[in-house]
């Protein structure tokens, strides 16, 4: 704000040009009151408050200011006329306020390509631009930059342009989309949230722990939205295991070491701040360990924090549960401000503002009297508060206490889940609590007990005493299967040695009828992702209805295999959603639950010990949990990733070898990493050294010849190729041959297998034709004369493929390629796919 930029020429000036200065500030003409007014009347009418606005066009004179003046918003104008662009600037520089809060760019704003889900406004002045809103795919580019939940584009159309562009919206059928008279306004507006969008609004997802979002918008290939925003100052520490953030209606909302804030998950602005003081204390732990750096205290733990002892809110639509100061307090998602405020009948130990909380319809459900088993801090490595003697029912509009069940033994936090009109628990400790218990003289006289309340009256609608199947720390349940999962959430280094991690169980959820019982070593949490059971860390899934182990296809052989992903270093939980499992795997991490479970590192920044990654409201949202680190990671920031077809997105892939003859593969010379196409194949990188894959023994030679990289976005899109594949490869390669059967099998290959080969090149040189020619053999067979990569593609950095049927290989394919006569350069190779013919 306070520096300057100085321009130097070779010779001393006496008065040099000053391009800002009060003066100038003081010499612009203020806007006509016409104006004024206009801009009053636009924000009047519109729902948005503050946030991003785009102005199609730089008239009338003042207009666009006036916005950012009036609503508190951040402008950006677009104009075709590239004068009126400079002019406006000018005036914008001389008023001090060009670059910070407002932008000008000559650019048609119809054919420029906007950033989706930014605009809070939009306002058209331009009559070039109201003139070519006759189409669908014009509305459509208009619609696109608007953000979902009430975003506004307004239009000074009179009534036959009005009906005109009515239809043109209602050909573009946009879903959300809603077109109004407003005044001498047509007002298009983007609805309520994008279709197929999820949320997150409870520890675990929702009040089932289903550990899931049902988003189906976020998923590979990841392309970055927006990045930057607030610093993480209102934002925990990273080791604690904190609660994680929520994500509704185009917020999230974060919890701090002393505050609870919001911010627009489309765009990283806050939107308001609440202080707590305390709130986040727990999870860093400041009576056991304070560090300095750079003169200021900050809060190293490596704890359980809210897995065990619980998260302190939970988010509806309308309202934010808190508990805090022996309340719990509903805040507005909207302001953060106090909508209303409960009293909790509870005791005097320090625990007692700790405990279960979640919302389930017009229910809020906490617990009191948190059980405290030692002298140990809040939040450590023990069993204080991990469990409660008391739970509460109550109305979540007006604070009345509906009903309350009190505990035989000690009701486990993790076990409070509602759905399906029950509220299920389980009324038990871990044997390690109980033995705490008898040593105080404590013991209870009745045995653990699996429990459905009715959520309305809390009358138990089925329990089980069977201490043989009463063992676990967790509850979850699909409401889809009607299935209650019983498990133990112990996983990762921040965990109580009291949870179970080698049993898991299913239950009828409508009559506690017993289905299965798995003994098998998993980490928890585990989620319900659909019909499947995902562990926390890498292991096979399971089947939800049966309890068995999860097979998959092999992509290579076909044969089945086990069920699982891959991730690397890293402490933390797994969220999933449709699409994603999102994890910490040295830097953030995602396993595509689409193309071949194959999972990205997400380089260049990390994801928090809390798992902060959350895919709902149509992004894969991940703010800044990085306050206390000290790794080195270059981004040190919040950020939030869309799907975006074009991006790449490499993986590595945790399958086995395949045991079998393999019958569809892709090979991806010098390729980053692997990747799954539509079709799927499996594209395996070679060399591979990016990380675990199901390599087959692939031999080149020479063993040490060139290769190429070039990026996806540099590669020319009109070859026959995919850029993915043509942007790198081989080069100088004469032979390549590649085992299609385990060398044990070789000796038994009791036949030939047809293959249909495709091979793929691209000139990734500034090469002519007759540069590079050679020819192509494939089992001794020339397939190929005189190839010219050049020639054939037409321009450097385009792909061409070429299909050879009827390839009969018995135990490995050979590649041979052959410099011609009078090629200037050596033989290239990039991708070669192959498809068994039968």
């Amino acid at each position: 704000r306070e520096g300057a930029v100085h321009c130097f020429g070779p010779d001393r000036v006496s008065n040099p040009v000053r391009l800002t200065d009060a003066a100038g500030a003081e010499a612009v003409a203020p806007p006509e009151s016409g104006v004024v007014r206009q801009a009053a009347d636009i924000l009047e009418q519109s729902s948005g408050t503050g946030g991003y606005a785009f102005v199609f066009g730089a008239g009338p004179a003042g207009l666009a200011e006036e916005l950012m003046r009036q609503g508190d918003l951040h402008v950006i104008v677009l104009e075709r006329n590239p004068e009126a662009v400079v002019s406006l600037r000018e005036r914008l520089r001389t008023m001090d306020v060009y670059g910070r809060t407002i932008a000008a760019h000559a650019d048609d704003p119809l054919a420029v390509a906007l950033p989706p889900y930014l605009a809070e406004l939009i306002v058209v002045t331009c009559p070039d631009t109201l003139d070519n809103l006759a189409t669908s795919a014009a509305v459509e580019r208009l619609f696109t930059p608007l953000r979902p939940y009430g975003g506004e584009a307004f239009l000074p159309l009179n009534e036959n342009q009005h009906e005109t562009f009515t239809r043109a919206a209602s050909e573009a059928t946009l879903p959300g989309a809603k077109v109004e008279r407003r005044g001498d306004y047509t007002v298009l507006q983007r609805s309520g949230p994008l279709p197929g969008a999820g949320r997150w609004t409870h520890q675990y997802a929702d009040a089932a722990n289903t550990l899931h979002s049902p988003d189906n918008l976020a998923k590979a290939p990841l392309g970055i939205l927006w990045f930057g925003g607030p610093s993480n100052a209102d934002i925990l520490p990273r080791h604690g295991q904190g609660p994680v953030p929520h994500v509704f209606d185009g917020r999230v909302v974060l919890p701090g070491v002393e505050t609870l804030s919001a911010r627009d998950v489309y765009t990283g602005r806050s939107l308001w701040v609440r202080e707590f003081p305390g709130i986040g204390h727990p999870f860093t732990n400041l009576q056991l360990e304070e560090r300095y750096w750079d003169g200021h205290p900050v809060y190293m733990t490596n704890l359980p924090g809210a897995n065990y002892i619980g998260s302190p809110y939970a988010s509806t639509s309308d309202g934010i549960y808190v508990r805090y100061d022996k309340r719990i307090i509903r805040l507005d998602p909207a302001t953060g401000e106090t909508i209303s405020e409960f009293s909790l009948a509870m005791g005097s130990n320090e625990a007692d503002d700790w405990g279960h909380i979640s919302v389930w319809e017009d229910l809020l459900i906490t617990t009191v009297e948190p059980q405290i088993f030692d002298d140990e801090p809040l939040g450590g490595e023990n069993w204080n508060a991990t469990s409660s003697n008391r739970l509460v029912v109550m109305d979540r509009h007006t604070g009345d206490v509906l009903w309350t069940h009190d505990a035989d033994i000690g009701i486990r936090h993790n076990t409070i889940i509602t759905a399906a009109e029950k509220v299920f628990m389980i009324d038990g400790l871990s044997p390690e609590a109980m033995q705490r218990l008898e040593r105080r003289g404590e013991e209870p006289d009745t045995p653990p007990q699996l429990l459905a309340l009715d959520a309305r009256t809390g009358g138990v609608v089925w329990s089980s005493d069977d201490d043989r199947r009463v063992f676990g720390t967790w509850l979850s349940y699909s409401d889809e299967h009607d299935i209650l999962i019983q498990a133990g959430r112990r996983g990762g280094k921040r965990v109580l040695a009291d949870e179970p991690s080698d049993r898991m169980a299913a239950h009828r959820g409508s009559d506690g009828t017993f289905l299965w019982d798995r003994e098998e070593s998993y980490a928890g949490p585990v989620s319900l992702h659909e019909e499947w059971i995902i562990p926390g860390r890498p292991g096979p899934a399971v089947h939800l209805l049966t309890g068995e182990t999860v097979e998959r296809r092999h992509p290579l052989s076909d044969e089945p295999v086990s069920w699982t992903y891959r991730r690397t270093y890293g402490c933390g939980t797994l969220n999933t959603s449709t699409h994603l499992l999102a994890f910490r795997s040295g830097s953030a991490g995602v396993t595509d639950m689409v193309r071949g479970c194959g999972t990205t590192n997400l380089s260049g920044f990390r994801s928090g010990c809390t798992n902060n990654m959350i895919a709902a409201d149509g992004l894969l949202n991940a703010p800044d949990y990085t306050r206390t680190c000290t790794c080195s990671y270059q981004n040190q920031t919040s950020l939030a990733l869309i799907h975006m077809p074009d991006v790449e997105m490499w993986t590595y892939n945790d399958i086995r070898p395949a045991r079998q003859t393999i019958r569809r593969a892709g090979l991806n010379l010098a390729a980053p990493g692997n990747r799954m196409a539509d079709n799927g194949t499996l594209w395996l990188n070679y060399p591979g050294e990016t990380g675990p894959s199901p390599d087959f023994p692939v031999h080149a030679s020479p063993e040490n010849g060139g290769r190429f990289q070039i990026h996806t976005s540099l590669m020319d899109g009109g070859g026959t190729a995919p850029a993915w594949v043509a942007g790198s490869g081989l080069l100088g390669i004469e032979t390549l041959e590649i085992e299609l059967l385990p060398a044990e099998e070789q000796a038994n290959a009791p036949q030939d297998v047809s293959y249909t080969v495709w091979l793929h090149f691209a000139e990734p040189e500034q090469a002519a034709a007759g540069d590079r020619v050679f020819d192509v053999l494939l089992q001794n067979n020339e397939v190929l004369s005189r190839f010219d990569v050049i020639a054939e593609a037409g321009a450097p950095n385009r792909g061409v493929v070429k299909q050879f049927s009827g390839i009969n290989v018995r135990d490995r394919l050979r590649i041979d390629l052959r410099p011609a006569e009078g090629s200037r350069r050596p033989p290239l190779l990039c991708g070669i796919e192959l498809v068994a013919e039968s």
